[in-house]
Formats: structure tokens, sequence, C-alpha cells
């Protein structure tokens, strides 16, 4: 079990290197379209878990497993669109924070994720929050160029 927590860690903290090097060079083209795909993936997989967390967890109301799922849907459905129709990518960053922290206050509120054991919540806490200001970071340096 310790292992599986040293790789989950891991990997959720080496997740956030693409997303640095990308904002520390968002005024490159390609670099800046890849933070927008990177962190599309990256926000449809944490709105994707929402659907096994909740499935799994038979101790929560039936009417709280279907709102969760509807808003992971959401969530997603909204990040792609911010990404397909926005003509100013300081708006995609900025709704992408917005989303970003959607799903970390929904895993602090919502009782369905509360059987995540303590790490996890207290890294996916941490992790989110610097992928937050790593776009609000990309945001306002698009706007301020």
């Amino acid at each position: 079990m310790r292992s599986d927590r040293k790789t989950v860690v891991a990997l959720s903290y080496a997740g956030l290197l693409p997303m640095m090097a990308c904002t520390i060079l968002i005024f490159d083209p390609f670099l800046r379209q890849l933070l927008v795909y990177y962190s599309l993936a990256i926000i449809a997989f944490l709105a994707g878990a929402w659907w096994s967390a909740t499935l799994m967890n038979r101790q929560v109301a039936i009417s709280q497993r279907r709102m969760v799922l509807v808003l992971s849907n959401m969530v997603v459905l909204t990040a792609v669109a911010l990404a397909a129709i926005s003509p100013f990518d300081a708006v995609i960053f900025l709704g992408y924070v917005f989303l970003f922290a959607l799903i970390l206050i929904g895993e602090a509120l919502l009782s369905t994720f509360r059987p995540q054991p303590d790490y996890y919540l207290h890294m996916r806490r941490n992790v989110s929050c610097i992928a937050i200001g790593l776009h609000a970071v990309a945001a306002f340096r698009l706007v301020m160029n």
C-alpha cells in the first residue's frame, strides 16, 4: 500500500511539470496550445475519476450520485467549449482556473469523496492549488503582454 501511495503522489506532482514548462514558455504558440489541451486532458481525467468514486460509494444517496455524474460531465463539456470557441487564450486559462477550483471544492465538500485516503486528499489539494496558480499566471502573462 505504501508503494501505491508513493506512485500516486509522484505521478500527480510529475503531471504538473508540463504545465509549469508551458506556463514559463507561454508566448510560444505551440506550447500555449499544448497547455490548453494538456489541461483539458487533466480536467477530463479528474472529472472521469468522479464517476468511479461515485459509483463505488453506495452509502451516498442516489440523488447526490446523479448530481456528481452530471456535474462531472458539465465540467468536461465546459472545458471543451472553452478550448473550442474562445478566441482568447487568457479566457480559456481563467476558465480552467474556475474548473480546477470547482473540482477541488467538489472533492472537499461532497460526501462521495469522503472514503478517499487522507494522503490523497492532501496531495490533490496541493496539486490542484498549484495547477490553479499556474493557469492564473498564464492568463495574467497573456493579458499583460
